[in-house]
């Protein structure tokens, strides 16, 4: 499953695993592949807070705002989770600040964290 892979490799392991083994999934044409669990793999990495695997997955034509099957975009889960280097990258690279989730929250009222509050 992703979430194990990222916990277990650095970034450069896991790019180097994705660029040269059995994961075709980062491809360029399969970046905004949907998941079997509903989402796309720029949801799974701002889920986990993984920055540079955002950064990376942008770099390839990850779409920013992409909905996951529940309406979350990746700032969402990012915010969610206080993951502030994953909101604050997102944000810099153009993510919607005003797309809300399903039942109204924005990002930054999805947040507990007042350094997250503080980049809207």
């Amino acid at each position: 499953a992703l979430p194990t892979v990222l916990n277990v490799y650095s970034l450069p392991e896991f790019q180097y695993l994705v660029q040269t083994t059995c994961f075709p999934l980062f491809q360029a044409e399969d970046v905004n592949r949907t998941l079997e669990s509903g989402g796309k793999p720029i949801h799974v990495a701002a889920d986990f807070g993984q920055s540079e695997l955002i950064d990376y997955l942008l770099s390839k034509g990850a779409e920013i705002n992409a909905l996951d099957k529940h309406g979350f975009t990746p700032l969402l889960l990012a915010c969610f989770e206080d993951h502030y280097s994953a909101a604050k990258l997102l944000i810099e690279k153009g993510a919607d600040k005003n797309q809300k989730a399903p039942d109204g929250t924005s990002p930054r009222d999805a947040s507990q964290s007042e350094v997250i509050k503080n980049l809207f």
